[in-house]
């Protein structure tokens, strides 16, 4: 597994995500299946905070400890599973419109492709990850495919909730 491999699978996956939400109607992408559940819009907006959010932290990272090898297993079992985690307030969507996020979703790939270029990345902590502790580029970018990967599922889940729009 290579930073570009998964590059190239986070783009794809994003691809994937923008495509089911696209194919949508506005009723559909605005639906949300209880209350206080999200939409499939929110779960939009949720992954742009969160790839935007690291990528800021990536470009300017504090003094971290060194990765730990494997760390990051753990955190990609859990998002390989139905367990939910509770999402920190700064990565709550607001219900912005999708037209913006989608717009912005489109343009991560490239800033993912800049901060790879970087060479005195490649081995060096770049993220502190809540539960796997310090990452490298690498496994901050797999952590950030398998998450989207996981809300992936969740549309699946929100486009066959009981009330969902035809």
């Amino acid at each position: 597994m290579t930073l570009a491999s998964t590059l190239v699978e986070l783009d794809d996956t994003r691809a994937d995500l923008i495509a089911l939400l696209d194919a949508m109607t506005p009723q559909q992408r605005a639906f949300s299946p209880s209350t206080g559940a999200w939409s499939a819009e929110s779960v939009a907006e949720h992954l742009l905070l969160t790839e935007d959010r690291l990528l800021n932290a990536i470009v300017d990272p504090p003094n971290l400890d060194p990765p730990v090898p494997g760390a990051i297993d753990d955190a990609l079992a859990f998002l390989r599973s139905d367990a939910r985690a509770e999402t920190p307030p700064f990565l709550e969507p607001t219900e912005r419109p999708y037209r913006d996020t989608r717009a912005e979703l489109i343009l991560l790939g490239a800033r993912w492709l800049e901060i790879a270029h970087d060479a005195s990345r490649a081995d060096r902590a770049v993220f502190d990850h809540p539960l796997a502790g310090p990452l490298t580029l690498l496994d901050t970018v797999r952590f950030v495919e398998a998450h989207a990967g996981h809300h992936r599922y969740q549309l699946a889940r929100i486009s066959t909730a009981p009330g969902y729009p035809s």
